[in-house]
């Protein structure tokens, strides 16, 4: 590496600090087969100098990576990588730990550093993990999915984007939640993947949420509920359009309310006020209320005979 490819944040620096910049982004160099000019290698090379001299705490990395893509294409390609930077030996995770970078040896603050460049675990802050298994609290009749369901899942599937919208006549937020539960179970079973959903926490505010999104990997569900134009939703939903997730939105403002492009129309799915559910399924849903309410069944059978007559 040439002094004129040293990063001008470096020049004041000391020169162990220089050194170790550069033997780091010429061995990453090596490793990927990229120049050592290249922007994203630079910044990585910068920050686990950095960070080994204590310039910066590794907690902080996240904050000084950003959200690049180009520097997220490099860390999954130095995958299991591992490099030497003087006594400093400094390993890249792989699979679901891709982000997570060692570093050992003679580092400022301990033998050990741990980081998280692509800060992967700050999606569990924001959203809950749903399992599959909880699938099991809808299952009928305890839980009656609307009649269009079937459209529901296959919408989500072609768009990869699916907006519920109704009137409050219907608890949007489980069908979202069941949508989402029964679409990844139904998606890996098909590609033999396990596909993660998460579940808006409401903690984060909605406009951070796209960055703590695209951190994520790995192909997953996401479910947010109640979102409005008013929390900065017109322009967070059009980031979302170039998500590689499936995500799945409830609303109580209609479509035109959004100002959203015509394009857009067909991942919203509107409830419609009637015909949602048969009315054998709504018999079936007040038979299974309450049983859960009594354990006389010939009470309940007498009390769901005179509402149905």
């Amino acid at each position: 590496m040439s002094t004129s490819d040293i990063p001008k944040s470096l020049n004041n620096g000391t020169s162990i600090r220089t050194e170790t910049f550069s033997q780091i982004v010429n061995q990453l160099s090596d490793k990927l087969s990229i120049e050592p000019s290249d922007t994203a290698l630079q910044n990585i090379g910068l920050l686990l100098a950095d960070i080994i001299h204590g310039v910066i705490e590794p907690q902080d990395a996240p904050n000084y990576i950003g959200s690049s893509p180009e520097i997220k294409k490099l860390i999954n390609e130095l995958s299991s990588k591992q490099i030497q930077s003087g006594r400093n030996t400094i390993s890249f995770g792989s699979g679901n730990n891709i982000g997570n970078v060692n570093i050992s040896g003679d580092v400022a603050g301990g033998s050990v550093i741990k980081i998280n460049i692509l800060n992967q675990n700050k999606i569990l802050d924001e959203f809950k993990l749903m399992s599959i298994n909880e699938l099991k609290r809808f299952e009928y009749p305890r839980y009656i999915p609307p009649n269009n369901t079937n459209r529901l899942l296959s919408a989500l599937l072609t768009t990869r984007r699916l907006i519920i919208y109704g009137e409050r006549f219907i608890n949007e937020a489980e069908l979202a939640r069941y949508i989402g539960l029964r679409f990844a179970r139904e998606l890996q079973e098909r590609i033999g993947k396990v596909i993660d959903v998460f579940d808006w926490a409401r903690s984060a505010p909605l406009r951070d949420l796209n960055v703590i999104i695209e951190q994520r990997n790995e192909t997953s569900v996401f479910i947010l509920t109640q979102i409005t134009p008013e929390l900065n939703g017109v322009d967070f939903f059009s980031k979302l359009m170039q998500s590689h997730h499936y995500v799945i939105i409830t609303s109580d403002v209609s479509f035109s309310r959004w100002n959203l492009p015509d394009g857009e129309r067909n991942k919203w799915i509107e409830l419609p006020k009637d015909g949602l559910y048969t009315p054998q399924k709504l018999v079936d849903k007040l038979i299974s209320d309450i049983k859960g309410a009594t354990q006389d069944t010939s009470a309940v059978l007498v009390h769901v005979q005179v509402l149905v007559l």
